[in-house]
């Protein structure tokens, strides 16, 4: 454009974005009013929301007030972590003990962030863990001292740092300050939250025969109600309840009933009768207490907000569940995934029935959530994470059983260290003895021998076969001609579990496509030939014998926790429920097997007290001669003073052809006697004369080479 008075033509505005301007307020207060939503959806008939009163918002009821603290940022960097000497932290402690009464008014704290904790600069805590994750853990039953030390100094002149410094006792501390303040500091984003709640109030309408299509409004309609009640300038005005929350749900599905001709009033969901949750009874009946087991996850596990059970089909894993829980007592509520474990759309309805149970239910002091495997694990990964959280922040637990070892991330999300994950490990001779026991018992001189039986004939004492094996003994009247017969074949209780693993098996694998299906169970033939145990090097080796197992890998991540049991060092052993499988395979097969897995430990580890058995007893039971005489060969070697550094052992894996595999005895149980372990040599190596096939070797071509 020109200027008509001075002919001159200016140069074109350009309007640069001054900055972020206030973006970042208005999504602080976005998610404050989500977060607000969000506990009106859960508001029960005798609570009110408080909004802007205090804190930013406060679930008031007769019985106690729970103020809610939220920081949430929209940095470029990410949301900031929060320490315990943060400024925003200590003044919320400030405002909390002043607000309680110093603990003594039935007032709680929560402190909401997503930046997680961050590590401390001037106070050391345990494992050098950051002040807030500690809080939680002292909360529970962990050392109260460092927080103590900690508190006191950086609350020092304020109400609370004069009653710290009273030395107030650890039931004192934890019942008027650690369990009545919350560290929420991995919450879910605005986005993630927004899609929760959309979740919710659609499952409200389902429940209630709604128009489902409704919720994205009624989750609108809310969050314009938290809007204007927390605009509004009296205090008295500010507030909500479970009635607001029902009018604002019914209008925004009215319209979409009229557009749909819905006719009839809704039908409002009955009260929750899942099948899936329940409440763990205070006194759970139990063959055997298990009190070393317990004793030992409580104390691995201690000051943690979650305890996570592990092992393979069988172990007892959810029994251990409820006598630890039982143990910590209180009340408890449990979710029961076995029957949706494949099924991703029935794990999620039945984690909303818990979801349920907990709204309408008193407080608790734990939940249960057992079976959490396969597509029910994937589905509720971030769900249980959240519930960890939220429970562990309160000085509440979360007991979860699973075949497989929890992942260090997931661990990490739920709030804990790798020490909560514990593996069930099989019945100790207490725990046999207390069963044998159970009326009618043996005759007392019979107990001591019965107890040692057992733990012979049940692979160590594999506990849901010394359970099957002593109720068929004690119908039976306890007969003494069981000793032998048992030793020789099992017991038709312990046939009749076994088959019944194999059917249960056999449903775990149809999840599978048909040729996982058919690799899976193969690869589990072949391991079930072998002496005693495996790893995922002889596993390999195993899969590759004729017929190959192309899918042995996707194979192994299924059956690794759930039908091959976890053992020290990395090995892994079938389970005893699955040991007659080796009987599918032929006679000449198994001892294929048996050798294969002579030559592996032989060739690939060192001979050692772990290895030289397995070497040994494979060669013996697979008659694979040429090893047996080279491990004798080497033990009278290494007598005569000869050293590894000095020999050039006679074959390596090039002296074997790949995938001549073969039988053992039944895997479990401790090792036979076998022969002196050769002070760690490794006999493997590549000799001089190059590759020899296996028929040199039967021919006896295996004398020690010195170089």
């Amino acid at each position: 454009m020109v200027n008509d008075s001075s002919g001159i033509t200016p140069k074109p505005r350009t309007h640069k974005p001054a900055g972020r301007g206030a973006s970042h307020v208005v999504a602080g207060f976005r998610y404050q009013v989500l977060q607000s939503v969000s506990a009106l959806l859960s508001l029960r008939p005798s609570e009110e929301l408080l909004l802007e009163v205090g804190e930013d918002y406060a679930v008031a009821s007769q019985d106690e007030i729970v103020d809610v603290q939220i920081k949430n940022s929209q940095a470029a960097a990410g949301p900031p972590s929060f320490s315990l000497q943060s400024p925003e932290i200590i003044s919320c402690l400030t405002r909390y003990w002043e607000a309680s009464e110093e603990g003594a008014a039935a007032r709680r704290l929560i402190f909401m962030s997503r930046g997680g904790a961050a590590a401390e600069r001037s106070h050391l805590f345990p494992d050098k863990m950051p002040g807030l994750l500690y809080w939680r853990a002292a909360a529970m039953d962990a050392d109260t001292a460092p927080l103590r030390d900690a508190l006191k100094a950086l609350t020092e002149g304020s109400a609370l740092g004069r009653w710290l410094s009273t030395e107030p006792t650890d039931a004192e501390l934890r019942a008027r300050l650690l369990r009545r303040v919350q560290w929420e500091l991995k919450a879910a984003s605005a986005d993630q939250l927004l899609s929760q709640l959309r979740e919710q109030v659609e499952e409200i309408y389902y429940s209630r025969n709604l128009p489902v299509i409704s919720a994205r409004q009624a989750v609108a309609s809310m969050m314009a109600l938290v809007f204007d009640s927390a605009s509004k300038p009296d205090a008295a005005d500010r507030r909500l309840d479970h009635l607001d929350r029902e009018r604002t749900l019914e209008e925004s599905a009215a319209a979409q009933l009229l557009l749909d001709a819905v006719s009839g009033p809704p039908t409002h969901a009955p009260a929750l009768e899942s099948p899936l949750v329940s409440e763990l009874d205070a006194f759970f009946p139990s063959a055997a207490q298990r009190r070393e087991a317990v004793a030992a996850l409580l104390a691995q596990a201690r000051g943690q907000p979650v305890l996570w059970i592990h092992g393979s089909n069988g172990v007892g894993k959810s029994i251990l569940a409820r006598l630890t829980a039982t143990e910590l007592g209180g009340n408890w509520l449990e979710l029961d995934l076995r029957a949706v474990q494949t099924d991703r759309a029935g794990s999620l309805s039945a984690w909303r029935d818990l979801s349920r149970a907990i709204a309408l239910s008193g407080p608790f002091d734990g939940v249960i959530i057992d079976d959490f495997d396969d597509a029910a694990a994937d589905a509720l990964r971030s769900r249980l994470a959240a519930l960890a959280r939220s429970l562990g922040a309160r000085g509440a637990r979360l007991i979860v059983t699973s075949h497989h070892v929890p992942s260090a991330a997931i661990l990490s999300e739920s709030g804990a260290l790798a020490s909560s994950a514990f593996q069930a490990p099989y019945f100790s001779d207490d725990d046999i003895a207390e069963i044998v026991e159970i009326e009618p018992p043996p005759p007392k001189e019979m107990k001591a021998p019965w107890c040692a039986s057992l733990r012979v004939t049940t692979n160590g004492g594999h506990p849901l076969l010394v359970a099957a094996k002593v109720a068929s003994l004690r119908a039976r009247g306890w007969p003494n001609s069981s000793f032998v017969d048992d030793l020789l074949t099992p017991s038709d209780a312990v046939q009749v579990s076994r088959d019944e693993a194999r059917r249960a098996l056999l449903d775990d694998l149809s999840s599978l496509d048909q040729a996982r299906s058919l690799d899976a169970g193969d690869l589990l033939r072949r391991i079930a030939c072998v002496f005693d145990r495996v790893d995922e090097g002889l596993i390999r080796r195993l899969a590759a014998t004729e017929p190959v197992l192309r899918t042995a890998g996707d194979a192994l991540a299924i059956l690794k926790g759930s039908w091959l049991e976890l053992l020290p060092a990395g090995d892994l052993r079938i389970s005893p429920l699955l040991v007659d499988l080796a009987k599918d395979v032929p006679s000449d097969e198994r001892k294929d097997f048996l050798k294969t897995a002579a030559e592996y430990w032989l060739t690939s580890k060192a001979l050692d007290a772990r290895t030289l058995p397995l070497c040994f007893w494979n060669a013996f039971w697979g008659e694979h001669a040429a090893v047996l005489l080279r491990i004798c060969v080497s033990i009278e070697f290494d007598a005569e003073g000869g050293s590894s550094s000095g020999s050039s052992p006679p074959f390596s894996d090039d002296h074997f052809d790949d995938g001549q595999v073969a039988h053992a005895v039944e895997p479990g149980g401790s090792y036979p006697t076998a022969p002196t372990a050769v002070r760690g040599r490794r006999c493997g190596g590549t000799g001089r004369t190059g590759r020899q096939d296996r028929s040199a070797l039967d021919a006896g071509d295996i004398s020690p080479r010195v170089r």
